[in-house]
């Protein structure tokens, strides 16, 4: 279904959409908000992971590290709910600036507050990871032009151990963006005193910027998921759970599957290819709403004029180097004919004696 020229273009594509989500890294690490860095570093994370599959994986099965393989199936398997926990802790510290409950943040107060993001962005996702195994029936599935996956025993505890987590975060952000949407209601004329009042660094025009790119990134991702969770259940349905024995009888089983290029697998190739394409959406979100800002746009022109200056110092470094050895090879060239007429005079002496 996919040529070589699309699987290429889509890598590249990926790892430069990766890069491109993690160019305002440096302003929100200044800032501290620790809710977007995690959206950076997951974003960063799955479309890296996507890119090297599918140049690694182009119209190719040969699969040449295992354990590697096995990593890159876990990343795909909770990038984005690591996305949708991340938008979550966004909205819940904007709440918390509009209920006015952070109106006296002390030290003590951001750092327990950066270790929830962090329990929330980076634990949740891991928490995931082992309960996965419970509906994992084999090691692998390996596909032509997509790469690693895990695959899935679709169940009843599968409703529960894997789909029902992204739901949830969902959820948990609507009724965050519910509140907020609530709160400026209520305290609109006051909203601008309110975020200065806290020393938030945030303006009314960021609060709201920060606001809709949560709410973008967990509907994107929650309108996939449910999505593809429709369909899986269209094509298999809910197999029965028998036992942990028969689910997990050939556990350490590669599945090596060739892509369709035509017939009746070739419709689920194309959602397939819809699918990934659009996985790119939540990064480019990303890079809209906070990698073209003035703020981002000061920082790239500092990077930049940093860089310049790297360069032409170690040029002019290198230029005075070169010019110091042509100096030292004319002084040993000088030496030498001293030492050439030298040994010219001893020979005339010599011979004249």
């Amino acid at each position: 279904m996919f040529s070589t020229a699309e699987n290429t273009s889509f890598g590249i594509i990926c790892l430069a959409v990766a890069c491109l989500s993690a160019f305002p890294l440096p302003i929100h690490l200044r800032a501290g908000n620790t809710g977007v860095i995690l959206m950076m570093f997951w974003c960063f994370l799955g479309l890296f992971n996507k890119g090297i599959n599918a140049l690694a994986f182009n119209h190719s099965l040969r699969l040449h590290w295992v354990i590697g393989c096995d990593v890159s199936a876990v990343i795909e398997r909770v990038w984005q709910l690591g996305l949708c926990c991340s938008s979550l802790c966004v909205l819940q510290k904007l709440e918390g600036i509009a209920s006015l409950r952070q109106a006296r943040s002390t030290e003590q107060e951001r750092r327990r507050r950066v270790l929830l993001d962090l329990s929330v962005g980076l634990g949740v996702p891991a928490m995931q990871i082992p309960l996965f195994f419970i509906v994992q029936p084999y090691r692998l599935d390996v596909v032509e032009d997509l790469g690693c996956n895990a695959p899935i025993y679709n169940s009843v505890p599968a409703i529960f151990v894997y789909y029902l987590w992204r739901m949830m975060a969902s959820m948990l952000c609507a009724v965050f963006a519910a509140l907020i949407l609530r709160w400026f209601v209520l305290r609109r004329r006051q909203f601008s005193a309110a975020l200065s009042s806290q020393h938030s660094g945030l303006s009314q025009k960021k609060y709201f910027r920060l606001f809709a790119l949560a709410i973008c990134e967990a509907a994107l991702v929650s309108a996939g998921q449910l999505f593809l969770l429709v369909e899986s259940l269209k094509i298999t349905g809910l197999s029965r759970y028998s036992s942990w024995a028969d689910v997990h009888a050939n556990f350490d089983t590669i599945n090596f599957i060739a892509m369709a290029r035509e017939g009746p697998g070739s419709q689920e190739a194309t959602m397939q290819d819809v699918f990934r394409w659009l996985s790119l959406s939540p990064a480019i979100a990303l890079f809209l709403f906070f990698g073209l800002t003035e703020d981002a746009k000061a920082a790239y022109w500092s990077t930049w004029r940093k860089l310049q200056t790297f360069f032409c110092s170690a040029k002019s470094g290198l230029g005075r180097h070169v010019s110091s050895t042509a100096d030292v090879s004319q002084d040993l060239a000088v030496d030498l004919e001293d030492l050439q007429k030298v040994s010219i005079e001893l020979r005339r002496d010599i011979v004249i004696s």
